[in-house]
């Protein structure tokens, strides 16, 4: 049965380089290579949140004795309710402190690496019937994201005053990431569009953790009443509170310039509008199973060279890929049989490998990545979408008690790894 596209398609310039013949071979042999999950997408971990130390620790140990290196992500969307209704989330400059600094110092001492926020997550608590303020669309997002950013520094600071020197581990931050393309080639408007956008995504967290302000586009766009500043101290604790550059990337679009946006706030500030389609209608890769997702390997090799290096230079950390990955619609209709071949997945991986061994062997000023992880080890909760895109390596059974079956990317990936056989998941034939 057909799946939601064909694997032969997913980069317009695959068919110019050596897509199978990538191998881990070809990468350094120190390089790690993982598959990322998150707690709350999987298994509901806010409802144990009162055993959230030994159930961290437990999973960190098993990882150690199975010979692999532990990755944590201190905070993954998942703002505990009381610290939301207690502070009104993070609108309130006290809540950034709090999620680190009263579970840090009961996290295993074994730990080797932690990104102490994923960024852009701007919760809007708008909704909210007991909200403790009148919402400021104008404003909100800054002060959500400003708040991130502090809350993060504060974990950094936490970290390596108390626990770096015995752990010997280090702390960076995991940034979304998108490539952007103008809507009409070649149009000037439409170029600084692209400069906005990428910015307004990309440059929001990433310049404060490496120089302590914000980009000069958004000081620019954004009305200074609502992006505040920096203080002096704040900017000195932000500046350099890496020790490594986590990256998120799935897909790009294309970027017009709106000279009179109608929203108001960080979408209206912008002055930009975001297309899947260029003037020409023509589409950056294929439609996978959601529909902001377009598959186009090319956008990992132009976010780490042409945007991250090319702007930031030797500020740079190491870099980790921290997540990449692509979804399918969940088709009902499949038997689990089916549902697990998806060549349409591996091939994904297969070509943003040879895009990102690209970025890593440029001539000038390599990208310094030192690890990929796949997103996702498994099927999962995937946010607005809930059930309804897979992104999994793992095929979960949602109706046959959460039952997992490896699908053939999966297989493949431990193949690629060099590994002899695959542990963890149901091996027995499915019944169709």
């Amino acid at each position: 049965m057909e799946k939601e596209f064909s694997s032969s398609s997913s980069s317009a310039s695959a068919e110019t380089i050596e897509v199978h013949d990538v191998s881990r071979a070809q990468f350094p042999p120190d390089f790690v290579f993982g598959v990322a999950t998150s707690a709350y997408q999987v298994e509901e971990y806010q409802k144990v949140s009162t055993k959230k130390e030994l159930t961290t620790n437990d999973l960190i140990n098993t990882v150690i004795v199975n010979d692999m290196k532990p990755f944590v992500t201190l905070f993954h969307f998942d703002l505990p309710h009381a610290l939301e209704e207690e502070f009104d989330g993070f609108l309130n400059r006290d809540v950034a402190g709090r999620p680190y600094h009263q579970h840090y110092p009961l996290l295993n001492a074994a730990l080797a690496h932690h990104a102490a926020a994923s960024n852009q997550t701007i919760f809007n608590s708008s909704i909210s019937s007991d909200a403790k303020r009148k919402r400021d669309p104008a404003k909100d997002a800054y002060t959500v994201g400003r708040n991130l950013l502090l809350a993060h520094a504060l974990a950094v600071h936490s970290y390596r005053t108390k626990f770096q020197e015995h752990q010997k581990g280090q702390i960076g931050i995991a940034l979304n990431t998108l490539w952007c393309e103008p809507y009409k080639k070649g149009d000037a408007d439409d170029i600084e569009a692209v400069k906005r956008a990428k910015d307004f995504v990309m440059g929001w967290f990433l310049e404060p953790v490496l120089t302590g302000k914000y980009p000069k586009t958004m000081i620019d766009c954004v009305p200074c009443e609502n992006l505040a500043a920096f203080s002096d101290g704040e900017a000195e604790m932000l500046k350099g509170s890496v020790d490594f550059l986590g990256l998120n990337y799935y897909t790009g679009f294309f970027v017009a310039n709106d000279p009179n946006p109608t929203d108001i706030g960080y979408l209206g500030d912008q002055r930009v509008e975001i297309c899947f389609s260029d003037a020409t209608g023509k589409k950056l890769g294929p439609e996978a199973g959601l529909f902001w997702l377009h598959v186009y390997p090319e956008g990992i090799y132009n976010v780490l060279i042409k945007y991250v290096i090319d702007k930031y230079g030797d500020k740079i950390p190491p870099i980790y890929i921290t997540e990449n990955g692509v979804a399918e619609k969940n088709n009902e209709k499949l038997t689990v049989t089916e549902a697990c071949v998806d060549s349409m997945r591996e091939d994904y991986h297969k070509t943003h490998f040879v895009y990102l061994l690209k970025a890593m062997k440029e001539k000038t000023a390599p990208a310094n990545v030192k690890g990929y992880f796949a997103w996702s080890w498994c099927d999962n909760f995937e946010w607005a979408h809930g059930y309804t895109a897979r992104f999994g390596l793992i095929y979960i059974d949602y109706k046959n008690n959460q039952k997992r079956y490896p699908k053939t990317s999966a297989r493949w990936f431990a193949k690629f790894l060099g590994g002899k056989e695959f542990l963890g998941a149901n091996q027995e034939n499915v019944e169709e």
